[in-house]
C-alpha cells in the first residue's frame, strides 16, 4: 500500500481509515512505542463503516497518534516524539501531527505483557 497524501483522503473516510492503517504501523514500528494507546479521557480513532483504526485520528486537516512509550529501555519522550514526527509527517500529506504520550509502560510490565 503507498501512503496516501493530503490531496488523496481529503473528505474521504475511506482513504483516511487506510492511512490510519498505515500509520498505526509505521508508529508500532518506532524504537521506543510499547503500543498504541486508545486515548486518556476519550477514545481517538478513525471511524469509516463499522471499522476503527484506535489509537490514530486522521480527519482533513490533521493527524494524532496516542502511544504508551516503553520506560526506562526506551528512549526519552522528547526523543521518541522526534522519530515518531520523523516517521509519520512524510505520511501524513501535510497535515498538522499531534503526538500523544498518554502513559509509560515500566521495564518489568513489559516483559510481563
Amino acid at each position: 500500500m503507498t501512503p496516501q497524501t493530503l490531496q488523496d483522503s481529503a473528505f474521504d473516510p475511506q482513504a483516511d481509515l487506510a492511512l490510519a492503517h498505515h500509520i498505526k504501523q509505521a508508529v508500532l514500528g518506532t524504537e521506543g512505542v510499547a503500543s498504541i494507546s486508545g486515548g486518556r479521557w476519550a477514545e481517538v480513532a478513525t471511524r469509516w463503516l463499522g471499522e476503527k483504526v484506535v489509537g490514530v485520528a486522521v480527519d482533513e486537516t490533521s493527524v494524532e497518534v496516542h502511544v504508551v512509550a516503553r520506560y526506562p529501555n526506551g528512549v526519552p519522550i522528547a526523543d521518541l516524539a522526534e522519530r515518531l514526527r520523523n516517521n509519520v509527517e512524510p505520511l501524513a500529506g501535510g497535515r498538522r501531527l499531534d503526538v500523544v504520550v498518554d502513559d509509560l509502560v515500566m521495564a518489568a510490565d513489559d516483559a510481563a505483557s
